[in-house]
Formats: C-alpha cells, structure tokens, sequence
C-alpha cells in the first residue's frame, strides 16, 4: 500500500515539475517574443516617422517577426507590401520631398486622367519593360469602366492615388461637402477595382493644381480639409505639356528634358487619358534620357510610409 501511494506521489512531482517547466518556458517565450516585437515596432517606427494605423503596424511586426533573422530583409518585404498610411508628418515630407532624396537624382513618373483602354495599357507595358514604377491618380469617371487597369496597376507595384471623379472644377471646388464626394466616389471606384474595401490611396492631386486659378481660394482652405479626412497631396515640377495636346512626341520629350533639368528632384506631370497616344509614344524615351541623367525612380509608396 505504502509502495503504491509512493509511486503516486513520484508521478505527481514529476507531473508538477514538467508543467512547472512548461509554464517558465512559455513565460520566457512570451517575454522574449514581447521585447523583440517591442524593439521591431521602436525600429520601424523610427524609419517610417512613426505609424498611427494599427492595423498597418500588426501587419509590418507580423512580417518582421517572419524574418526575426533579418530585419533588413523583413524592411525590403515590408516597403513592397504597399503598406500606405498618413499622419501629421506625411504632408511635410510631400510639401518638402527635395530633402528625401537625400543628394541623389530621384523621379517619381506621375499620370493623371486614367485609366483608358486606349493609352494605359501601352503605358504599362512600357514601364514593365523599364523595369520602372510610377503613380497613376484615378480619376473616377474612367477608373469605373476599366477597373482591369487599375488591378493591373496596383498589381505591377505602380501606386495608385487619387485625381476626384469627374474633372469638373465648378463640381470639385463648389464646397468642402462636393469636393470629399469627389475624392470618396473615386475611392469607391478603385477599392471594387482591387476588391479590397480596406485600400485608402491617402494621396490626391487637385484637378487644375493645388494653388491657382479660378478656385485658388477655396483650394487653400480645403488643404487642411485634406488632411483632417486623412490625405496628402502632391503637385509637379515638371511636365511634358501633354494636356494641350498640341505638341508632337518629339516636343514632348523636350518639354520634359527642359523643365526636368537641373533638379535633383523631379514629379514629371503625364496623362493616360484616351487620347494621349503621344504620351505613350514619347515615354520610352523620357524614362531613358532620365536614366542616362542618373535618375532613381521611385514611387510615392516610399513618401506614404
């Protein structure tokens, strides 16, 4: 009896100490998994001026945590995530993106008006062969009837922002209520296009240019309207003059040449609409002479971070 009772107490300790070890070992792993996912957030959020979207944040520690053996390779997967947010110091960086690139020669390709059926994928391809990036603003009233685009965009890495949805200023610049129906309309139309109702572009180019013209006033005070509803915009410092549609290719490439020069830091304004074949035309070439000047092209994913 006493035999039986002394092999019962044995297996109890030994049951004890085994889930006594169990607990310290996940007590242990929890701690190191807390400190390192604590000192992965700290880092990332030092290189992306701190993140306010938590969701975004779970999604780049989980990524980081996948490749706790290599941060820098776990940071290279993180920027081709696409993961896009804006906070108070976002709009700085736009308002000042000559200081990004840090001395280097830097382009981000930019077009506007798209997509269409008859440019965009011509464009596309283009770039493909360049192995280059650039940024297309929707606008929404083309982007609904050519959603295969805007998935064909986003799906090649390109950025893909937001230009409003129907291009008419007297619509756009009526009031604060007309213009972020615009911009959400625009939005509707790009999340059915990637079938993500998550996807926020949080990046908008004012129809006409964000100072000037008729609407000048109003365009200054929805700036800060902008930036409440959560985007930034971005204007251009250079341009093809494609909008006129009065220039030949080779006048294209000139314009761009021309106002591209001695600017370390070039947003070249093109289009995609439907009846810039030109734009198409003379595009090969700008993205080699911007090569041959010592161009880096970026996106405006490596802004939006």
């Amino acid at each position: 009896m006493d035999i039986k009772i002394k092999k019962k107490v044995h297996w109890s300790n030994i049951l004890l100490l085994f889930s006594v070890l169990v607990i310290i070992t996940i007590n242990i792993s929890v701690f190191l998994s807390a400190k390192y996912v604590k000192e992965s957030k700290d880092d990332v959020q030092e290189r992306y001026n701190k993140y306010i979207d938590a969701k975004e944040t779970a999604k780049l520690v989980k990524v980081i945590l996948n490749q706790r053996n290599d941060f820098e390779k776990a940071y290279e997967i993180a920027k081709e995530s696409k993961i896009i947010i804006f906070n108070e110091e976002t709009q700085n960086k736009l308002n000042n993106i000559n200081s990004l690139s840090q001395g280097k020669k830097v382009v981000y390709l930019t077009f506007d008006d798209g997509p269409s059926r008859a440019v965009t994928p011509h464009i596309l391809d283009i770039l493909k062969q360049n192995n280059v990036k650039a940024t297309f603003f929707i606008l929404g009233t083309m982007g609904k009837y050519y959603p295969d685009l805007i998935k064909r965009e986003y799906d090649e890495g390109h950025y893909i922002a937001n230009h409003g949805y129907s291009h008419v200023y007297s619509k756009i610049y009526e009031n604060k209520e007309t213009f972020l129906e615009e911009i959400e309309e625009t939005e509707k139309v790009i999340r059915k296009a990637l079938d993500d109702e998550n996807y926020k572009t949080h990046l908008f180019r004012y129809p006409g240019g964000a100072t000037g013209g008729k609407y000048n006033e109003i365009k200054q005070e929805l700036k800060q309207f902008l930036s409440e509803n959560g985007y930034g915009y971005i204007d251009w410092n250079a341009l093809t003059r494609d909008s006129e549609g009065k220039f030949t290719k080779e006048e294209l490439i000139e314009n761009a040449k021309k106002t591209c020069s001695g600017k370390n830091t070039v947003v070249l304004l093109m289009h995609d609409a439907g009846n810039k074949i030109t734009t198409y035309e003379a595009l090969n070439d700008i993205i080699l002479y911007l090569k041959e000047e010592g161009y880096e092209f970026r996106t405006f994913y490596d802004v939006m971070k």
